[in-house]
């Protein structure tokens, strides 16, 4: 806890921050960033009212300046399902994340355990709901510090998003959280809109050919978004892939190839109640419900109903 953060706070109880700056010789952002909870308190540790004003607001963005993670998948490989752990697992160690979920076929919100498809959508904000403090719009998820926002409810739905407001809600978004993750649309005219804001682009491809071929497709569309870019095998056991991967993206050393483990996509479901219960509900469609004397979904589709 900062003596000083505690003194800007008691005087705003009586006086106005342009008074509070001035007396105390500190920039006006950095205690309205205080004032806001945008500036953590640990940033007026040992602070030095004799350093160059420049030094100070460069140090101020340090601290505020959170990392905006896109994932991007080009078609079920699994992107979701990254974006889901990467925001699970960042909060677990204790960071404020906002995860937000900006496909056409929205699953980030009930893989982080939110009830929110069907009859249950009209009870929970989303994609469309982009305006005015779009920060009380993130809904408390599985860990502590992560916060999510529902994709829209339907296709139909999707089809009415104003991409200029969720450009405008996700730089808003920016400024309340230390690490927002960005499930990025498929489309990827649209996936390129939210470039500008990404600091690193988790590219999500399959170990298959296809996927290899997907990747060589979208390279030249990266362009400045190239040296920003990490490249996720999933389910790749080995390294043959991933140095493929290298040579395509003619990548250079430090480039992160973030690991597929099955076992955190096992500990988000665990942790997921509705996860479990979709789980319960659509495998008997799969064929597994035959035990109990009802046909299941594929049985009907290979042998008649």
């Amino acid at each position: 806890m900062s003596v000083l953060a505690d003194r800007i706070r008691k005087m705003a109880e009586s006086v106005e921050p342009e008074f509070i700056a001035s007396s105390l010789r500190i920039p006006l952002d950095v205690v309205k960033g205080i004032l806001s909870g945008e500036i953590p308190d640990e940033a007026l540790n040992n602070y030095d009212p004799g350093r160059p004003p420049e030094l100070r607001v460069v140090e101020k963005k340090r601290y505020v300046r959170n990392k905006v993670i896109g994932v991007y998948g080009p078609g079920g490989t699994g992107a979701t399902t990254i974006a889901g752990i990467l925001s699970y697992q960042i909060a677990r160690q204790g960071k404020r994340v906002f995860a937000v979920d900006l496909n056409e076929f929205s699953a980030l919100a009930p893989f982080l355990g939110i009830d929110c498809w069907a009859e249950n959508a009209v009870k929970y904000p989303n994609l469309l709901w982009l305006s005015g403090d779009v920060r009380k719009l993130m809904i408390p998820a599985l860990q502590n510090d992560l916060h999510v926002l529902p994709g829209a409810a339907t296709v139909q739905k999707y089809h009415e998003v104003d991409w200029g407001k969720v450009q405008e809600g996700i730089a808003d978004l920016i400024s309340g959280c230390e690490t927002l993750v960005l499930d990025l649309p498929n489309p990827f005219h649209l996936a390129a809109r939210m470039f500008p804001n990404l600091d690193c682009l988790v590219l999500v491809i399959r170990n298959d050919l296809p996927g290899m071929y997907a990747l060589w497709q979208i390279k030249p569309l990266l362009q400045e978004m190239l040296l920003k870019t990490y490249v996720v095998v999933n389910q790749s056991a080995g390294k043959a892939v991933p140095m493929v991967v290298k040579e395509v993206l003619n990548m250079t050393a430090g480039h992160i190839y973030l690991p597929y483990d099955p076992k955190l996509k096992f500990d988000v479901y665990s942790n997921a109640e509705f996860t479990g219960e979709v789980r319960d509900k659509l495998l008997p469609l799969l064929g597994y419900g035959e035990e109990r004397g009802k046909k299941s979904l594929l049985s009907m589709i290979l042998g008649g109903r």
